[in-house]
C-alpha cells in the first residue's frame, strides 16, 4: 500500500460493486474502483451503494470515499461522512439505517425500534406507539423525507411447501383482508368489543354462554322474533297459536 486518497463518487456500478471517483487532489477520475464491502461472498453479503444524484459538478446528493493505492491499483475502503448532511444526530447510541429511497429504520438508546416508509406507513416496537418524525432534528436541521410518498400496501404472508397458507393484506384505503388455510382462534382474558357499520356471518354459528341482545329488531328469515313480535290467531287453553307476525 503506497497512499491514501479522498475522492467524490461520480458514478456507481452496481453490477460489479465498483465506483467512478473524482480525486480531491487534482480532479482526475478513476474508473471502476472496487469497493470493499462489510461482508461479501459469491452467494451472500450486504449490498448498499447509494448513487449520486444530480448532474456532475452540481450533485444534490454527494458521497465521498477513502481510497488506497496498492501495487495492483486502487480500492475504495469506505465512505467518509460529508461535513454537512442529514444523517448526523446529537443523540447518544442512536442508530439510523436510511436507504436512498427514503425508507429508513432507527433504534434509540432505550431500545425503541421503528421501520418507516416515506408514505407514512411504519412499524414500531417502542414505549410509545406514535411515529417519531425526525424532520429537521438532525445536527444540521436538514433531515427531510421527500421521495416515494405514493400509497402502499402492507402484506404479511406465510408460505410453506410452495403454497400460501396464510396472509394479511391492508390496502392503501385501509381495507384489511385475512385469508388462511387453517383455523382461527382469538383468546382474551378480558372483554372484547367490535365496532362496525354491519357484521355478516356466513357460517353455522354456535354461542356458548348467556346472550343479551340490545336493539330494536330481532328477525329470523325476515320475521320479527324480538321484543315487539306478536302472534296471530291466539287461542285459549292448550291450542297452538298462529305464527309470529
Amino acid at each position: 500500500m503506497s497512499g491514501i486518497l479522498i475522492g467524490m463518487v461520480i458514478a456507481v456500478h452496481q453490477h460489479d460493486n465498483s465506483l467512478d471517483v473524482q480525486l480531491a487532489r487534482d480532479d482526475s477520475v478513476l474508473y471502476g474502483v472496487p469497493l470493499v464491502g462489510p461482508a461479501m461472498t459469491t452467494a451472500a453479503g450486504l449490498v448498499n451503494m447509494p448513487h449520486p444524484e444530480g448532474d456532475q459538478g452540481s450533485q444534490t446528493v454527494v458521497s465521498y470515499v477513502v481510497l488506497c493505492q496498492t501495487d495492483g491499483g486502487y480500492i475504495a475502503i469506505g465512505f467518509i461522512s460529508p461535513q454537512v448532511n442529514q444523517m448526523n444526530f446529537d443523540r447518544k447510541n442512536f442508530k439510523i439505517d436510511r436507504h436512498a429511497s427514503d425508507v429508513y429504520s432507527t433504534i434509540d438508546e432505550n431500545g425503541n425500534i421503528e421501520l418507516s416508509h416515506p408514505s407514512g406507513t411504519f412499524a414500531r416496537i417502542a414505549t410509545s406507539p406514535g411515529h417519531e418524525d425526525l424532520t429537521g432534528k438532525d445536527h444540521d436541521g436538514l433531515w427531510a423525507i421527500s421521495k416515494n410518498k405514493a400509497a402502499v400496501w402492507l402484506s404479511v404472508v406465510i408460505a410453506n411447501a410452495g403454497s400460501v397458507k396464510a396472509e394479511i393484506k391492508i390496502d392503501p384505503a385501509g381495507n384489511v383482508t385475512i385469508n388462511h388455510a387453517g383455523s382461527l382462534m382469538v383468546n382474551t382474558s378480558e372483554s372484547a368489543t367490535i365496532n362496525a357499520k354491519s357484521i355478516t356471518l356466513n357460517a353455522p354459528t354456535t354461542i356458548n354462554g348467556a346472550t343479551s341482545i340490545n336493539g330494536s329488531l330481532l328477525q329470523h328469515n325476515g320475521v320479527d322474533i324480538g321484543y315487539y313480535h306478536t302472534h296471530t290467531d291466539v287461542k285459549a287453553g292448550g291450542d297452538t297459536t298462529g305464527s309470529p307476525s
